[in-house]
């Protein structure tokens, strides 16, 4: 996705307008996967295939401060380094 595309996406959500996950993604500097695993929790604040930012803002910070240190710090260590990975498969030759 190219910068204007991040720009038009951030340009929605600093005017609260409805976005699909993708946009979502790109106007929270987000990977898109992130997106699709937090739409899985309860609660995530979709509606026809679509997000308010402020719904989002408002469900995330409810759902970050509902985690306790404990669960935010082993969520961030159980983390994938995807990069790393394909990185390491290139040098074995895989």
């Amino acid at each position: 996705m190219g910068k204007s595309y991040e720009q038009d996406c951030l340009k929605k959500r600093q005017a609260n307008q409805a976005l699909n996950m993708r946009s979502l993604a790109a106007a929270y500097g987000y990977a898109y996967g992130k997106v699709r695993a937090m739409s899985l929790m309860p609660g995530f604040p979709m509606v026809a295939g679509r997000i308010i930012p402020s719904d989002f803002d408002r469900w995330r910070d409810e759902t970050v401060k509902g985690m306790t240190a404990e669960a935010r710090s082993r969520d961030l260590s159980e983390r994938v380094n995807w990069k790393k990975i394909e990185q390491s498969l290139r040098e074995q030759g895989h």
